[in-house]
């Protein structure tokens, strides 16, 4: 019924964020990397490259996320009890 829908999306938003996460954790740890600063230009070129697109990940990870939070909310089913019931 509707309360294992919501608890669909609640593991599907769990599992998003899980994802955000570890990617997060990347995009730090290419950061510390270039903070560092002694790695050479042509890795540091690649570094920021690779993190625009973990970023990119993580915008599209949040995207879809708000989306079906959004829509959670906008179902009419969502908002109370049955009243058939």
């Amino acid at each position: 019924g509707l309360d294992l829908e919501r608890a669909h999306h609640v593991q599907h938003l769990q599992q998003r964020l899980s994802q955000l996460a570890a990617r997060l954790v990347h995009v730090e740890r290419e950061l510390d990397r270039l903070e560092e600063g002694d790695i050479p230009l042509e890795e540091s070129l690649e570094a920021y490259g690779r993190g625009r697109t973990l970023l990119t990940r993580c915008r599209a990870i949040l995207d879809a996320a708000a989306t079906e939070i959004a829509e959670v909310e906008l179902d009419p089913d969502a908002s109370g009890p049955d009243e058939d019931a």
